[in-house]
């Protein structure tokens, strides 16, 4: 069996249900790297590992494969709807077809997010700390806090701050 990842741009395509065109492919095939950064960062390296390698096990091998497929369209989105019109990820269209409208901003964002929430949500069971991190950020909408205890020492009892 082959490697799970990286997936290729025709495959991908075809995972995220993207049209058949040229132009497409060579921008999801440009940010492949970004896509298997990104799920290094994110996973425990033995995993990761297993996934880059010649026989990762089937259950792993999907897993990673459909997350990077979510992340790479994620990493890509705003690029795919930056073409010209009639391209890129359609909104709407008008009855004529003559009107087109392109997500805006603030939706490729909230989509960016959703892509991002499912490529973690399928490796859960594979992520490191600070994938965990990010997928209870997206989850609950809040970042971690790192707290600070602070205390001050006079003479020789200690009172928390």
């Amino acid at each position: 069996m082959a490697a799970a990842i990286p997936v290729s741009a025709a495959d991908v395509r075809a995972i995220v249900n993207l049209p058949k065109e040229g132009k497409i492919e060579d921008v999801l095939g440009q940010h492949s790297p970004l896509a298997l950064s990104y799920l290094a960062r994110h996973t425990e390296k033995e995993y990761y590992a297993e996934a880059t390698g010649t026989d990762p096990g089937e259950t792993l091998a999907i897993a990673f494969k459909y997350a990077f497929a979510f992340i790479l369209l994620q990493s890509s989105l705003e690029f795919l709807n930056l073409s010209t019109l009639g391209e890129g990820i359609i909104k709407t269209t008008g009855i004529d077809a003559q009107s087109t409208e392109l997500l805006t901003f603030k939706e490729i964002q909230a989509y960016k997010q959703q892509l991002e929430l499912r490529a973690l949500n399928q490796v859960v069971d594979y992520l490191n700390l600070a994938g965990q991190n990010r997928y209870r950020e997206l989850l609950t909408g809040s970042q971690t806090v790192r707290g600070t205890r602070a205390c001050v020492i006079s003479g020789d009892e200690e009172d928390d701050v």
